[in-house]
């Protein structure tokens, strides 16, 4: 069940067509915002994308004046968009473009001081040091509240991983 691998909050993914798509993504963004630790944009995405999420930032200039913001989406369970882009601005400061750059600095300083990494990392190299199928890891990792987001290129091939520590709340590039 998804909703048991999502951790303490309990937030059900998007499923398009189910009542008011703008509202589910708000319900959806602000808490995790809030309550997870997360250091770089694609972090940010891979925790979306469990509950098919995706944001994207839009740079532009209006009048010689430079601007960055982000523009939410739904994703089906194949990441293909589905209904209407959100500009951030409708979901509030604290879900915008300043906001989550601010916070991300701060998360840095919160998952050092808090040594946030230690658990996940324990975790995640016990797992990798059994004779796993990739579904098994995922499968051993998810016991302990921890989601694995695999990033493929075009041909299908991984390139990055990112773990998602439902415990403490803490979002990690594999490279961490």
């Amino acid at each position: 069940d998804k909703k048991d691998q999502q951790g303490e909050l309990s937030i059900k993914r998007i499923q398009y067509g189910e009542g008011n798509l703008k509202a589910h993504i708000a319900n959806i963004i602000r808490p995790l915002v809030k309550s997870y630790q997360f250091q770089s944009f694609g972090e940010y995405k891979a925790i979306l994308s469990l509950y098919n999420i995706i944001v994207e930032e839009i740079k532009g200039g209006v009048e010689g004046k430079q601007y960055n913001g982000l523009v939410y989406s739904a994703i089906d369970n194949h990441g293909e968009r589905i209904g209407k882009p959100f500009k951030s601005s409708l979901f509030g400061k604290s879900v915008g473009y300043v906001a989550l750059q601010q916070q991300m600095l701060q998360s840095g300083e919160i998952i050092k001081a808090k040594q946030l990494k230690g658990r996940t990392k324990a975790i995640v190299t016990k797992a990798m040091q059994l004779p796993l199928s990739r579904a098994d890891f995922e499968k051993c990792l998810v016991a302990n509240s921890i989601n694995v987001v695999f990033r493929k290129n075009n041909a299908g091939r991984i390139y990055g991983v990112t773990f998602i520590d439902h415990q403490n709340k803490c979002v990690l590039n594999g490279s961490r």
